[in-house]
C-alpha cells in the first residue's frame, strides 16, 4: 500500500511540473518545444536494430 501511495505522489509531482511547464508559454504551442517534450518524455530506448522507443512519464510508451 505504501509503495502504490509513493507512486501515485510521484506522478502528481511529475504532473505538477509538466503543468508548470506549459503555464509558462507564451502562446499556443505551434511548433515543436524541447522543454515541453522533456517535460513529457521520461526515457528513450535506442535499440541495435534502429528501433526507438520512447516512454512517457505517464507510463505510456511510443515505438518507431
Amino acid at each position: 500500500m505504501l509503495i502504490l501511495f509513493d507512486s501515485i505522489l510521484e506522478r502528481r509531482g511529475m504532473m505538477e511540473d509538466f503543468l508548470r511547464i506549459l503555464k509558462h508559454q507564451d502562446s499556443e504551442v505551434t511548433a515543436f518545444s524541447e522543454k515541453l517534450w522533456c517535460g513529457l518524455l521520461d526515457y528513450a530506448t535506442a535499440y541495435a536494430d534502429g528501433r526507438l522507443t520512447f516512454t512517457f512519464k505517464n507510463g505510456s510508451s511510443f515505438e518507431d
